[in-house]
């Protein structure tokens, strides 16, 4: 500085050069905020873009598992379905269940017993509600082995925009065998049901039945006789 106290011209000229450096630093930092602002928005962009794609293909996902079951014939498939081979399951066991009771009886029979004394024939009637048994083996092994949240191919569970896991929604073979084994269940519940009622207490109906189910055979009985007695007079003659 200059003794009289007012800057030289060349202390003047670095004074303002020291000011420029200052401005392009100033201006040098503020570009690289804004370019880190940029950045941290493009970055926000293309995580909002993928977290897009990503809701777009689990929305996809689920509606091809869910879409399935709109449909009338799928439904009427599985209903359809379910309740014929319930029934034909059941009725092949209840097969099964009257040919060893007529098993037993023939054994005992060749024995020279009662056929009441088998086991088998003596409880044909309680075992017809196997079915019951075997549906709900069916219904507590679908339950328990059921998924609890949807999963893509790869075994990751889906979610939807807020993180939250999307529920489990049962596949045509899960849903074919859920309800395969409820109408099995009630199959057996209603043999059983009606075996015990036969065993404790017939009802009215079921009376009716049974005495009409006599009557008929007393008059087969009756018939017989006629015609043996009928025979007999012809031999006689």
């Amino acid at each position: 500085m200059a003794k009289n106290g007012k800057m030289s011209a060349e202390e003047r000229a670095i004074e303002r050069a020291k000011e420029a450096q200052a401005e392009v630093r100033k201006a040098n930092q503020e570009l690289a905020n804004k370019q880190e602002e940029v950045k941290k928005k493009n970055r926000e962009v293309r995580e909002a873009q993928k977290q897009k794609e990503r809701i777009e293909a689990t929305q996809d996902q689920v509606m091809a598992l869910v879409k399935p079951h709109g449909s009338k014939l799928y439904q009427v498939g599985v209903n359809a379905g379910s309740t014929i081979t319930a029934q034909g399951l059941n009725e092949l066991i209840n097969l099964g269940v009257r040919a060893l009771a007529e098993w037993g009886e023939k054994s005992k029979k060749k024995d020279g017993k009662e056929p009441k004394e088998s086991f088998w024939y003596s409880n044909v009637d309680l075992f017809q509600s196997t079915g019951g048994a075997v549906g709900l083996i069916f219904y507590i092994l679908e339950m328990a082995t059921r998924p609890k949240h949807a999963e893509d191919k790869d075994g990751k569970i889906l979610t939807d925009a807020k993180g939250n896991a999307i529920p489990y929604v049962p596949s045509l073979g899960r849903q074919y065998i859920n309800e395969l084994a409820l109408i099995l269940q009630n199959l057996g519940l209603h043999n059983l049901f009606r075996t015990l009622r036969f065993r404790f207490r017939e009802d009215v109906d079921e009376k009716q039945i049974t005495e009409a189910s006599l009557a008929a055979a007393r008059a087969e009985i009756e018939e017989l006789r006629k015609q043996i007695g009928a025979n007999q007079g012809e031999k006689s003659e």
